[in-house]
């Protein structure tokens, strides 16, 4: 059993609603603000903007439609490729999705919106297939995107997951930096989240180089995280986890491990991984 750096199963992996909010906000910003042309032939435009409502409201098969329509009519446009490619991903089309992302991110270096799409399907495609190569490839266009964007929180989420994935002392130390930041902003920091991730980073950090102020720093992010998700699953499970593992203390882990058991008990997503709990728990508490 190790620190966990997946979220539970029942969030879905990182294609949350804030993230498809970023694409399809940023999306109707660069398209024109006009009414749809009632033309029997709507222009590249009006399909997109189309695409993105029917997106919006879930109704991603017709969304698809349009999209490649306007991928069609407009084969280099960036906008519409990204859209494209959305629906694709929407309509269990990854791979496909994929290829098309990849096209484009090859020219479009520029674009925010590319490189942040690429990226971020290149992390899913390695979190679903637990593959390292998906993650070293991820860090281009993140890294791009966030060059782009230095503020922008979902971006710096992603590069920070990808770099904790490499397993080496410097890119731990740039995950925890990015991780760092994002548990300051206006927006997670009464999250537990960035806190969880700083400490996944420390802890695995310190089993890379003994040393003691990375196990001091991570017992103070996982208490932080643990203050602000008593009810989250991760995090109790990874703090529990830590005690257990890293600290020795078998006492206060039970209670963790406990607390962690009756979080997970219903949820079947979880059952795996709460039998494995369950008998840890129980063989440290003989």
């Amino acid at each position: 059993m190790f620190i966990n750096v997946k979220p539970p199963k029942q969030d879905g992996d990182i294609v949350t609603r804030k993230i498809l909010y970023l694409v399809i906000t940023t999306l109707m910003l660069v398209l024109h603000t006009t009414s749809c042309s009632k033309k029997v032939e709507l222009s590249v435009d009006d399909l997109l903007r189309r695409a993105v409502k029917y997106g919006d409201t879930g109704h991603w098969r017709l969304a698809l439609a349009d999209a490649e329509r306007a991928v069609e009519l407009s084969p280099s446009n960036p906008n519409a490729v990204v859209m494209y490619a959305l629906c694709l991903e929407h309509n269990q089309k990854m791979t496909s999705a994929l290829n098309e992302m990849e096209k484009v991110g090859a020219s479009a270096f520029d674009n925010f919106m590319v490189q942040f799409t690429l990226g971020r399907m290149l992390f899913n495609k390695g979190n679903k297939e637990d593959d390292i190569n998906y993650f070293n490839s991820a860090l281009e266009p993140l890294t791009r995107a966030l060059e782009l964007r230095p503020d922008s929180i979902p971006t710096k989420k992603l590069l920070a997951m990808c770099l904790s994935k490499q397993g080496n002392i410097v890119n731990y130390d740039k995950a925890f930096k990015l991780f760092n930041q994002l548990r300051k902003t206006r927006e997670l920091v009464n999250v537990p989240d960035a806190y969880n991730e700083a400490g996944v980073v420390m802890a695995r950090s310190y089993l890379e180089k003994k040393d003691p102020r990375k196990l001091k720093y991570a017992k103070a992010y996982f208490t932080y995280a643990y203050n602000r998700g008593k009810k989250n699953p991760t995090v109790v499970f990874n703090i529990a986890v830590f005690y257990d593992r890293f600290l020795n203390n078998k006492a206060v882990a039970i209670k963790l491990y406990d607390r962690y058991l009756r979080l997970a008990k219903d949820n079947f997503q979880l059952s795996e991984q709460y039998d494995k709990v369950k008998r840890r728990r129980d063989l440290i508490s003989q």
